[in-house]
This record gives structure tokens, C-alpha cells and sequence, in this order.
């Protein structure tokens, strides 16, 4: 009866000894499940970041692009703005010089006709002395 009631107990213990591999077996293959989502995870997370670092640096050279095209645009206008005030400032001299042109030679007609008028008054002076 002793050999009987130990091959019980042995049998006993080594299905018990079964039943706790299983459940552990279970336990290790659910955390290994969860080791790899956790690792499928972090790989999707380091693949976001590399994506979120490549749009910030082409956000950065968009960002230095345009402050480049901003001040090209700027020189521009300011080199447009400086033709057209010297364009100005010529055709505004010229204006001017044409004015004064017309003024001098308006002051010449003038002075020609008053030379000439004094002649023609010392003429008819002159000659009703002399009648």
C-alpha cells in the first residue's frame, strides 16, 4: 500500500508539476506577446520621430528659404525704388533746366525788344531835332 499511495502522490505531484510548466508556459509566451508589441511600438514610435525630425529640418530650410527670397525680394525693391527716385530726380532736373531755359530766353526777347524799342525812340528823337 506504500508503493501504491507513493506512485499516487508522485503522479499526483507530476501533474501538478504538469499544470504549473503549462501556466507558466502561458505566462511567458503572454509576456513575449507583450515584449513585442512594446517592441513593435517603440520601433512605430522611433520611426515617427525620424519622420518628425526630417519635417522639422525641411520646415527649417523652408523656413530659410523663404527669408532668403524674403530679403532677394527686399534688396529688389529697394534697388527698383532707388532707379526710380534717380529717374525722377533727372526728369525733375531736366524740367528745370528746359524752365529755365524758356526763362532766359523769354528775358532775352524781352531785353531785345526794349534795346530795340530805345532805338526806335532815339531814331524819332534824333530825327525831330533835326526837322
Amino acid at each position: 500500500a506504500d508503493s501504491r499511495q507513493v506512485s499516487a502522490q508522485f503522479a499526483a505531484l507530476t501533474r501538478q508539476h504538469e499544470e504549473y510548466v503549462a501556466h507558466a508556459e502561458q505566462a511567458v509566451s503572454g509576456f513575449e506577446s507583450k515584449l513585442d508589441a512594446a517592441s513593435a511600438h517603440r520601433k512605430e514610435m522611433e520611426q515617427t520621430h525620424q519622420e518628425l525630425e526630417h519635417a522639422h529640418s525641411a520646415l527649417k530650410q523652408t523656413h530659410q528659404d523663404a527669408a532668403a527670397q524674403h530679403q532677394a525680394v527686399l534688396a529688389a525693391a529697394a534697388a527698383a525704388a532707388e532707379h526710380a527716385l534717380t529717374t525722377l530726380q533727372a526728369e525733375s532736373h531736366k524740367a528745370l533746366q528746359e524752365e529755365v531755359a524758356r526763362q532766359v530766353a523769354r528775358y532775352t526777347t524781352f531785353q531785345n525788344d526794349v534795346a530795340r524799342e530805345r532805338a526806335l525812340d532815339a531814331e524819332a528823337a534824333t530825327a525831330a531835332a533835326t526837322t
